[in-house]
Parts: C-alpha cells; sequence; structure tokens
C-alpha cells in the first residue's frame, strides 16, 4: 500500500469516526432532550394530579362534615384512627423495595403483579389483627364503645395494601400515567360514595365506615383492568418471592413505622386528650393543612427515584439553592392559605366548624415545614439512608412532646400543632444536614448488594 493511499485510508478513517461520535453525541443529546420533556410532562401530570386528589379530599371532608357535624367528625375519626395510621405501617416497607426493584429490574415489572398481590392480602390481614387488638385494648374509656366501628374500619386494610404495592410497581418502573390514572380511580371513590349517602339522607357514621371500606375496591378494579392478562402473567418466573421482598423492606420498615407514628402523633394526642368536638375540629383542620403536602408529596416520588439510582451527587451550592425554593414556595402558600382561611373554612365546613380555624392557622407554617422534610426524607430513603429519618423523625418527636408538656396548660388544645411546628422544624433541618453531608461525598450510598448484581 502506497503512502498516499495509507494516508488516505487514515484520513477518511479519522473523519467517520468523528463523524460517528458527532452523531453519537446528537444521538445523545437527543434522548437527554427526550427525557428531560418526559420527566417534566410527569412531574406536572403527578403534581395535577396531586391537586386533583386534594380537591376530592375537600369534598370528602365537606360531606363528611356536613354529613356528621363536629361530634360525629370527631367518633368516625376515632374509629378510622388506627386503621389509617397502620396502612404504611403494615407494609413493612415493602412499598420502598417494591418500588426500587422495579426501578431496576424493568423486565420484571409484570412478574411483580402477582407476588405483589399474594404479599398485600398477607400484610393487610396481618394488620387489620393489630388494629382489632388496638381498638379493642387502646382507646379512652369514654370512647371504648367505639371499638366494634373500628374493627369495621379496620376491613380496609387488605384491599388497600394490594392497591398500594401494585402501585408501587409503576411507580418504580416510572409508569406515570398509570399510576396517576389509578390514584384518581381510588381517589375520586370515597367521596362520590359519600356523596350518594348523603343526598339519601344515610348520615351515621357507620354507614360512613361501610363506604370507606369498600372505596379502595374501585382503585383495584382499575388497575386491574389497565393490565392485560398476558402481561401480568408474563415472566412470572422472574418474579421476586414474597420472602425477599419482605427481606428488601427491612431497611425500610423502620422509617416508615417512625415517619408515619411521628407523624400522626398530633392526631394520637387530640384521641386522647381532647373532646370529641375538639377532635372533629382537629379532625376538618388538618386536610384543609394538607394542601400544604400536595406538592411535596408528589415531588418526593420523583426524589426518591433520583436516589434509587445511580447518579452523581448534586453540587452542595446547588441543594441549598433547590431547598430555599421549595421553603419560600412553602411559606407563601402557607401564607397566602392563611389570608382567607376562616371564610373559606366556614363557607366549606359550616358555621359549626368556626372553631377548626385556630387550629388550621397553627398546622399551616407546620405543614409547610413537614412537605420540605418529607422530599429530604425521601431523596435519603432512595440512597438506601432511611435510618437517617428514623433518628430525626424521632428527635422531632421528642422536641414536639416536650413543647405539648410546658406548653398544654397555657394553650391546651392548641399547643398540639404548635408543637408539630417544632418538631417538624428540627427534624427537617438535620434532613438537610444530612444531605448536604452526602453531596459533599463524606459517606457514599451503601447499596443492597455488590454491584452488578439485582436489588
Amino acid at each position: 500500500m502506497s503512502s498516499n493511499t495509507t494516508q488516505y485510508v487514515a484520513v477518511s478513517g479519522e473523519q467517520e469516526l468523528s463523524s460517528g461520535v458527532g452523531v453519537a453525541g446528537r444521538c445523545r443529546a437527543g434522548v437527554t432532550r427526550s427525557l428531560g420533556k418526559y420527566l417534566t410532562r410527569d412531574i406536572l401530570s403527578t403534581v395535577a394530579t396531586s391537586f386533583v386528589l386534594f380537591g376530592f379530599m375537600t369534598l370528602q371532608g365537606i360531606f363528611l362534615a356536613r354529613m356528621l357535624g363536629p361530634e360525629g367528625r370527631g367518633q368516625y375519626a376515632t374509629a378510622v384512627f388506627y386503621t389509617q395510621t397502620f396502612i404504611y405501617i403494615g407494609l413493612l416497607g415493602t412499598q420502598h423495595a417494591i418500588a426500587r426493584w422495579a426501578a431496576r429490574r424493568q423486565n420484571d415489572g409484570p412478574a411483580l403483579v402477582q407476588t405483589t398481590r399474594r404479599l398485600g392480602l398477607l400484610t393487610g390481614f396481618c394488620t387489620m389483627a393489630v388494629v382489632a387488638l388496638l381498638a379493642f385494648f387502646a382507646l379512652p374509656t369514654e370512647k371504648q364503645y367505639l371499638a366494634p366501628l373500628c374493627l369495621l374500619c379496620s376491613m380496609f386494610l387488605p384491599f388497600e395494601h394490594v392497591r398500594l404495592l401494585w402501585l408501587s410497581v409503576d411507580h418504580g418502573r416510572g409508569d406515570f400515567r398509570r399510576y396517576n390514572w389509578s390514584r384518581l380511580a381510588a381517589g375520586i371513590a370515597f367521596p362520590a360514595l359519600l356523596g350518594i349517602a348523603w343526598a339519601s339522607g344515610a348520615n351515621t357514621a357507620t354507614i360512613v365506615a361501610l363506604l370507606f371500606v369498600v372505596s379502595p375496591l374501585v382503585g383495584l378494579f382499575y388497575q386491574r383492568a389497565s393490565r392485560t392478562t398476558a402481561s401480568i402473567s408474563a415472566l412470572s418466573r422472574t418474579a421476586p418471592t414474597m420472602k425477599r421482598i419482605l427481606q428488601r423492606g427491612r431497611p425500610y420498615a423502620l422509617a416508615v413505622m417512625v415517619s408515619d407514628l411521628c407523624d400522626r402523633l398530633d392526631v394520637f394526642l387530640f384521641l386522647w386528650l381532647a373532646s370529641f368536638t375538639a377532635q372533629g375540629y382537629y379532625a376538618a383542620a388538618v386536610p384543609a393543612a394538607n394542601l400544604l403536602l400536595v406538592v411535596p408529596i408528589a415531588l418526593s416520588l420523583f426524589a426518591f427515584n433520583a436516589g434509587a439510582r445511580r447518579e452523581r451527587r448534586a453540587r452542595p451550592a446547588s441543594i441549598l439553592k433547590t431547598s430555599a425554593i421549595i421553603l419560600s414556595v412553602q411559606l407563601f402558600a402557607a401564607a397566602a392559605f392563611a389570608v382567607v382561611l376562616e371564610p373559606l373554612m366556614v363557607l366549606v365546613f359550616g358555621e359549626d366548624f368556626r372553631g377548626a380555624v385556630p387550629l388550621t392557622l397553627a398546622l399551616l407554617p407546620a405543614y409547610a415545614i413537614a412537605g420540605c422534610g418529607r422530599i429530604a426524607e425521601s431523596f435519603l430513603q432512595g440512597r438506601n439512608k432511611a435510618i437517617i429519618g428514623v433518628y430525626t423523625r424521632l428527635l422531632g418527636a421528642g422536641v414536639m412532646g416536650v413543647f405539648i408538656y410546658f406548653a398544654f396548660d397555657r394553650w391546651a388544645e392548641l399547643s398540639i400543632p404548635l408543637g408539630a411546628l417544632a418538631g417538624y422544624t428540627v427534624s427537617t433541618t438535620i434532613l438537610l444536614l444530612a444531605i448536604l453531608r452526602d453531596a459533599r461525598g463524606i459517606s457514599a450510598p451503601r447499596d443492597f448488594t455488590a454491584e452488578g448484581t439485582v436489588p
């Protein structure tokens, strides 16, 4: 081969390689733009879905208030308390393990459906047994007569556990279209049933409890119908066993238990320290203040996925900037909501619930900061550092308890939401410091298994 020919081949090869790199670069850029587009769409659709669900919750609160009044609302809040408290605790962290598995083993998504159905029934019935014991042995003496109604409400758990675990599969796989539609189908069921009952004059706590029990079936029917028989049975041999999912859920189980118990500590204190009427006021205040958790809960899904994937750590400056933006939005929303709160509460729930306004005003800043903590905790859970959330929740609960102990004689029930504000402030601050520590690379996240193996 002549030197000219050799030079030509070399130049041609270099040009071809350069062209290939350019094509690859353009492809990567296109994929990045496409990923950004779909990620943005998923975030926006999930946030929008959360706001619609909040609207359903508001409608549900209106029907409950109009049907039962303050005292009856307090009775129903007592009956449903332990069931609502143990919904996620009873899952034993499996919802996070399933989401993480589905995120890393995309092809196993259809096979997970069969396993999660059996697992959901198992955890649901076990949790139902725990709630039954608490209903008969852990209610204030003057409220013990509601134990049978508590037991009735606990029948909600097996259906809801299956529904939530199926949602976890869609969450992990990033199938937010089905995820959001499933949430909407389940979210509209209870208020729709309440509206029918109210219109027909069936205004008793027992009727409400029955409707509460059957409401998850709507979401289950939708999820079952949206999956073909072939997709459910596909790859069944690759599905993880229930035992394996339970093992993978153990790192999250304690975090979920502490998180949910601490989050409902204020409701628990109202159950034991307040009358049915005050409890009914607070039962109306909590859904109203939940407006400030709508966006954080939606964003926490993506924060978890960002932590679960092996991505490069964000810079501390970027974390601080993002945190400042989220906190500013939360506090601004709380201030704006406080301006219109009293006339809105009276309009929505009726004049009988005007007593709920001071409790709601005290809850707004607490929930604004709690929303920031929810996002931070989800990111750390995705990084397999759920134990940090356990420590911070316990510390926050301790701060809340000390505050209420010294303030209850002066402010009575109002000291409970104010104590929640103190607790959430401390716990959220520590969570932010933990994320900054992780971002600086002081400690690398510990993965489930060695490199190259499945989660």
